[in-house]
Protein backbone atom coordinates (compact mmCIF):
# COMPACT_ATOMS: atom_id res chain seq x y z
CA UNK A 1 0.00 0.00 0.00
CA UNK A 2 3.32 1.90 0.61
CA UNK A 3 4.37 1.82 -2.90
CA UNK A 4 1.32 2.75 -4.50
CA UNK A 5 0.69 5.55 -2.48
CA UNK A 6 3.91 6.80 -3.27
CA UNK A 7 4.09 5.81 -7.23
CA UNK A 8 0.27 7.68 -6.73
CA UNK A 9 1.95 10.57 -5.33
CA UNK A 10 4.82 10.83 -7.55
CA UNK A 11 2.33 10.67 -10.87
CA UNK A 12 0.41 13.58 -9.06
CA UNK A 13 3.36 15.50 -8.72
CA UNK A 14 4.07 15.57 -12.30
CA UNK A 15 0.90 15.45 -13.44
CA UNK A 16 0.61 19.16 -11.15
CA UNK A 17 4.27 19.76 -12.70
CA UNK A 18 2.51 19.60 -16.59
CA UNK A 19 -0.23 21.62 -15.80
CA UNK A 20 2.28 24.69 -13.87
CA UNK A 21 4.49 24.71 -17.28
CA UNK A 22 1.04 24.81 -19.60
CA UNK A 23 -0.04 27.83 -17.51
CA UNK A 24 2.56 29.27 -17.11
CA UNK A 25 3.35 29.15 -21.02
CA UNK A 26 -0.33 30.06 -22.15
CA UNK A 27 0.51 33.07 -19.32
CA UNK A 28 3.65 33.87 -21.28
CA UNK A 29 1.50 33.89 -24.43
CA UNK A 30 -1.23 35.70 -22.98
CA UNK A 31 1.19 38.69 -22.12
CA UNK A 32 2.96 38.42 -25.64
CA UNK A 33 -0.40 38.71 -27.11
CA UNK A 34 -1.81 41.87 -25.30
CA UNK A 35 1.38 43.92 -26.55
CA UNK A 36 1.48 43.16 -29.81
CA UNK A 37 -2.33 43.04 -30.19
CA UNK A 38 -1.50 46.09 -32.46
CA UNK A 39 0.26 44.37 -34.82
CA UNK A 40 -2.64 41.73 -35.45
CA UNK A 41 -5.09 44.29 -35.75
CA UNK A 42 -2.73 46.78 -37.96
CA UNK A 43 -0.54 44.20 -39.99
CA UNK A 44 3.24 46.21 -40.02
CA UNK A 45 3.81 45.09 -43.35
CA UNK A 46 1.81 47.96 -44.31
CA UNK A 47 3.29 50.91 -42.64
CA UNK A 48 5.29 53.98 -45.06
CA UNK A 49 5.25 51.13 -47.71
CA UNK A 50 3.94 53.72 -50.13
CA UNK A 51 5.92 56.37 -49.28
CA UNK A 52 6.42 59.09 -51.71
CA UNK A 53 3.66 58.40 -54.35
CA UNK A 54 1.86 61.42 -55.69
CA UNK A 55 -2.20 60.92 -56.06
CA UNK A 56 -3.49 59.48 -59.39
CA UNK A 57 -4.49 61.66 -62.26
CA UNK A 58 -7.50 63.28 -61.20
CA UNK A 59 -6.84 63.21 -57.63
CA UNK A 60 -7.25 65.78 -54.87
CA UNK A 61 -5.26 65.09 -51.79
CA UNK A 62 -6.05 66.32 -48.64
CA UNK A 63 -4.35 66.59 -45.10
CA UNK A 64 -5.08 66.66 -41.93
CA UNK A 65 -2.96 68.03 -38.83
CA UNK A 66 -2.90 65.43 -35.98
CA UNK A 67 -0.94 65.51 -32.28
CA UNK A 68 1.26 62.61 -34.36
CA UNK A 69 1.91 64.10 -37.14
CA UNK A 70 0.44 64.75 -40.63
CA UNK A 71 -2.75 62.17 -42.22
CA UNK A 72 -3.87 62.19 -45.92
CA UNK A 73 -6.90 61.35 -47.55
CA UNK A 74 -8.25 61.67 -51.53
CA UNK A 75 -10.89 63.25 -53.04
CA UNK A 76 -12.59 62.47 -56.64
CA UNK A 77 -15.24 64.69 -56.76
CA UNK A 78 -18.06 63.52 -58.93
CA UNK A 79 -17.49 65.47 -62.25
CA UNK A 80 -20.94 66.92 -62.58
CA UNK A 81 -21.22 68.56 -59.46
CA UNK A 82 -21.15 71.80 -58.60
CA UNK A 83 -22.33 74.79 -56.32
CA UNK A 84 -25.79 75.21 -58.06
CA UNK A 85 -26.17 71.43 -58.04
CA UNK A 86 -23.94 69.62 -54.96
CA UNK A 87 -23.54 65.98 -55.11
CA UNK A 88 -23.60 63.56 -52.19
CA UNK A 89 -20.25 61.81 -51.15
CA UNK A 90 -19.47 58.14 -50.52
CA UNK A 91 -16.34 58.00 -47.80
CA UNK A 92 -14.51 54.96 -48.27
CA UNK A 93 -12.67 53.23 -45.08
CA UNK A 94 -10.64 50.29 -46.36
CA UNK A 95 -10.05 46.93 -44.42
CA UNK A 96 -6.45 47.00 -42.03
CA UNK A 97 -4.76 44.59 -45.05
CA UNK A 98 -5.73 47.51 -47.48
CA UNK A 99 -4.42 50.88 -48.32
CA UNK A 100 -6.27 53.81 -50.11
CA UNK A 101 -4.07 53.34 -53.25
CA UNK A 102 -5.41 49.61 -53.14
CA UNK A 103 -9.14 50.60 -53.42
CA UNK A 104 -8.39 53.74 -56.54
CA UNK A 105 -10.31 51.53 -59.32
CA UNK A 106 -13.18 50.65 -57.01
CA UNK A 107 -13.32 53.93 -55.60
CA UNK A 108 -13.50 55.87 -59.31
CA UNK A 109 -16.95 53.85 -59.96
CA UNK A 110 -18.94 56.33 -57.77
CA UNK A 111 -18.55 59.38 -60.06
CA UNK A 112 -19.71 57.57 -62.85
CA UNK A 113 -22.61 57.03 -60.53
CA UNK A 114 -22.65 60.99 -59.60
CA UNK A 115 -21.15 60.78 -56.37
CA UNK A 116 -18.17 62.23 -54.85
CA UNK A 117 -15.53 59.83 -53.61
CA UNK A 118 -13.59 60.07 -50.16
CA UNK A 119 -10.84 57.91 -49.02
CA UNK A 120 -9.30 58.80 -45.39
CA UNK A 121 -5.95 56.82 -44.88
CA UNK A 122 -5.48 55.03 -41.85
CA UNK A 123 -3.20 56.73 -39.41
CA UNK A 124 0.80 54.81 -39.60
CA UNK A 125 -0.58 53.13 -42.99
CA UNK A 126 1.14 54.66 -46.40
CA UNK A 127 2.25 57.87 -46.11
CA UNK A 128 0.18 58.73 -43.01
CA UNK A 129 2.00 59.29 -39.87
CA UNK A 130 1.85 58.12 -36.05
CA UNK A 131 0.39 55.13 -35.11
CA UNK A 132 -3.29 53.23 -35.90
CA UNK A 133 -5.63 53.01 -33.18
CA UNK A 134 -9.68 52.73 -33.31
CA UNK A 135 -10.12 56.02 -31.75
CA UNK A 136 -7.05 57.79 -33.78
CA UNK A 137 -8.94 56.64 -37.23
CA UNK A 138 -12.80 57.42 -36.03
CA UNK A 139 -11.41 60.75 -35.26
CA UNK A 140 -9.49 61.10 -38.43
CA UNK A 141 -12.05 59.59 -40.71
CA UNK A 142 -14.57 62.71 -38.45
CA UNK A 143 -11.78 65.18 -39.58
CA UNK A 144 -12.44 64.92 -43.14
CA UNK A 145 -16.12 64.44 -42.92
CA UNK A 146 -15.99 68.21 -41.59
CA UNK A 147 -13.30 69.29 -44.33
CA UNK A 148 -15.80 67.64 -46.84
CA UNK A 149 -18.79 69.26 -45.77
CA UNK A 150 -17.10 72.87 -46.33
CA UNK A 151 -16.86 72.00 -49.76
CA UNK A 152 -19.40 74.10 -51.86
CA UNK A 153 -19.69 70.71 -54.43
CA UNK A 154 -20.88 68.43 -51.89
CA UNK A 155 -24.44 68.22 -50.29
CA UNK A 156 -23.68 67.41 -46.51
CA UNK A 157 -26.84 66.19 -45.67
CA UNK A 158 -25.97 62.88 -48.55
CA UNK A 159 -22.93 61.49 -47.23
CA UNK A 160 -22.89 58.09 -47.22
CA UNK A 161 -20.38 55.27 -45.51
CA UNK A 162 -18.90 52.40 -46.95
CA UNK A 163 -16.62 50.35 -44.87
CA UNK A 164 -15.03 46.97 -46.16
CA UNK A 165 -13.89 44.07 -43.07
CA UNK A 166 -12.44 46.13 -40.22
CA UNK A 167 -13.52 49.66 -41.97
CA UNK A 168 -17.12 48.76 -42.00
CA UNK A 169 -16.57 48.66 -37.97
CA UNK A 170 -14.13 51.78 -38.11
CA UNK A 171 -17.64 53.35 -40.52
CA UNK A 172 -20.54 52.36 -37.30
CA UNK A 173 -18.02 53.81 -35.09
CA UNK A 174 -17.65 56.76 -37.11
CA UNK A 175 -21.66 57.42 -37.78
CA UNK A 176 -22.02 57.38 -33.86
CA UNK A 177 -19.99 60.77 -34.02
CA UNK A 178 -21.16 62.01 -37.97
CA UNK A 179 -24.22 61.08 -38.93
CA UNK A 180 -24.51 59.79 -42.23
CA UNK A 181 -27.17 59.29 -44.87
CA UNK A 182 -26.91 55.82 -44.78
CA UNK A 183 -24.31 53.21 -44.87
CA UNK A 184 -22.76 50.26 -46.93
CA UNK A 185 -21.03 47.56 -44.43
CA UNK A 186 -19.32 45.14 -46.13
CA UNK A 187 -17.59 41.74 -44.37
CA UNK A 188 -17.56 43.80 -41.16
CA UNK A 189 -16.91 42.32 -37.71
CA UNK A 190 -19.41 41.90 -35.23
CA UNK A 191 -16.59 43.13 -33.32
CA UNK A 192 -13.10 42.28 -32.88
CA UNK A 193 -12.86 41.31 -29.36
CA UNK A 194 -14.85 38.69 -29.96
CA UNK A 195 -12.37 37.37 -32.50
CA UNK A 196 -9.80 37.12 -29.77
CA UNK A 197 -10.00 33.91 -28.91
CA UNK A 198 -8.52 32.89 -31.94
CA UNK A 199 -5.03 34.35 -30.56
CA UNK A 200 -5.70 33.04 -27.06
CA UNK A 201 -6.59 35.86 -25.82
CA UNK A 202 -9.33 36.99 -23.06
CA UNK A 203 -11.63 39.46 -24.93
CA UNK A 204 -11.97 42.00 -22.13
CA UNK A 205 -8.36 42.49 -22.84
CA UNK A 206 -8.31 43.70 -26.56
CA UNK A 207 -8.02 47.83 -26.71
CA UNK A 208 -9.12 48.02 -30.07
CA UNK A 209 -12.69 46.73 -30.12
CA UNK A 210 -14.20 47.78 -32.78
CA UNK A 211 -17.63 46.78 -31.25
CA UNK A 212 -19.69 47.11 -34.26
CA UNK A 213 -22.68 45.08 -32.79
CA UNK A 214 -23.30 48.05 -29.96
CA UNK A 215 -22.73 50.45 -32.57
CA UNK A 216 -25.48 49.70 -35.44
CA UNK A 217 -27.76 49.41 -31.75
CA UNK A 218 -27.67 53.40 -31.93
CA UNK A 219 -27.95 53.66 -35.36
CA UNK A 220 -31.81 52.28 -36.36
CA UNK A 221 -32.48 55.54 -38.32
CA UNK A 222 -29.80 55.10 -40.89
CA UNK A 223 -30.04 52.96 -44.21
CA UNK A 224 -27.69 50.45 -44.23
CA UNK A 225 -26.95 47.40 -46.42
CA UNK A 226 -25.39 44.78 -45.36
CA UNK A 227 -23.08 42.71 -47.44
CA UNK A 228 -21.86 39.32 -46.41
CA UNK A 229 -19.76 36.69 -48.61
CA UNK A 230 -20.42 33.02 -48.22
CA UNK A 231 -17.09 31.52 -48.20
CA UNK A 232 -15.20 34.14 -45.82
CA UNK A 233 -13.25 32.11 -43.27
CA UNK A 234 -12.01 35.70 -42.01
CA UNK A 235 -15.58 36.66 -41.19
CA UNK A 236 -17.81 33.89 -40.23
CA UNK A 237 -21.78 34.02 -41.27
CA UNK A 238 -21.98 34.36 -37.32
CA UNK A 239 -20.72 37.52 -37.25
CA UNK A 240 -23.34 39.06 -39.78
CA UNK A 241 -26.09 37.41 -38.13
CA UNK A 242 -25.25 39.43 -35.48
CA UNK A 243 -25.09 42.37 -37.18
CA UNK A 244 -28.68 41.73 -38.81
CA UNK A 245 -30.09 41.32 -34.89
CA UNK A 246 -28.11 44.82 -34.19
CA UNK A 247 -29.94 46.45 -37.04
CA UNK A 248 -33.12 44.38 -38.21
CA UNK A 249 -33.99 47.36 -40.54
CA UNK A 250 -30.97 46.36 -42.62
CA UNK A 251 -31.13 45.26 -46.00
CA UNK A 252 -28.58 42.48 -46.06
CA UNK A 253 -27.27 40.66 -49.44
CA UNK A 254 -25.24 37.10 -49.64
CA UNK A 255 -22.64 36.92 -52.33
CA UNK A 256 -20.25 34.29 -53.39
CA UNK A 257 -16.22 35.01 -52.46
CA UNK A 258 -13.75 34.61 -49.72
CA UNK A 259 -13.25 37.55 -47.50
CA UNK A 260 -11.12 39.34 -50.03
CA UNK A 261 -12.58 38.88 -53.39
CA UNK A 262 -15.68 37.35 -55.19
CA UNK A 263 -15.96 34.31 -56.88
CA UNK A 264 -16.52 35.64 -60.76
CA UNK A 265 -17.64 38.52 -62.56
CA UNK A 266 -21.43 38.06 -62.50
CA UNK A 267 -20.58 38.23 -58.31
CA UNK A 268 -19.00 41.53 -58.94
CA UNK A 269 -21.63 42.66 -61.21
CA UNK A 270 -24.72 41.84 -58.23
CA UNK A 271 -22.85 43.67 -56.24
CA UNK A 272 -22.09 46.64 -57.94
CA UNK A 273 -26.12 46.53 -59.00
CA UNK A 274 -26.85 46.52 -55.03
CA UNK A 275 -24.77 49.43 -54.16
CA UNK A 276 -26.13 51.27 -57.12
CA UNK A 277 -29.50 50.70 -56.03
CA UNK A 278 -28.95 51.36 -52.65
CA UNK A 279 -26.99 55.10 -53.05
CA UNK A 280 -30.09 55.76 -55.96
CA UNK A 281 -32.52 55.37 -52.90
CA UNK A 282 -30.05 57.80 -50.66
CA UNK A 283 -30.30 60.20 -53.47
CA UNK A 284 -34.16 59.64 -54.32
CA UNK A 285 -35.01 59.72 -50.10
CA UNK A 286 -36.58 56.59 -50.77
CA UNK A 287 -34.29 54.06 -48.35
CA UNK A 288 -36.32 53.11 -45.35
CA UNK A 289 -39.63 54.36 -46.43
Amino acid sequence: MAEQRSTFGAKRRVLIGILFIVLCGYLAWAILAFFIQDLLVFPPLLLKSQGGMTPPAGVEEWTIDTEEGVVHAWFISGGRCSEASPCGTVVMMHGNGMLIDDWIDTARWFPSMGWNVLLPEFRGYGRAEGKPSERALRNDVAAFIDLLHQRPEVDPHATVFYGRSIGGALAAQVAEIREPAGMILQTPPASIASMAWRYGLPPFLVRNKFDTVDALEDQSGVPILLIEHDQDAIIPASHLAKLRLAAPHADSIILRGDHNQLENMDQQRLFIDAVESFLDEIRNGQTGQ
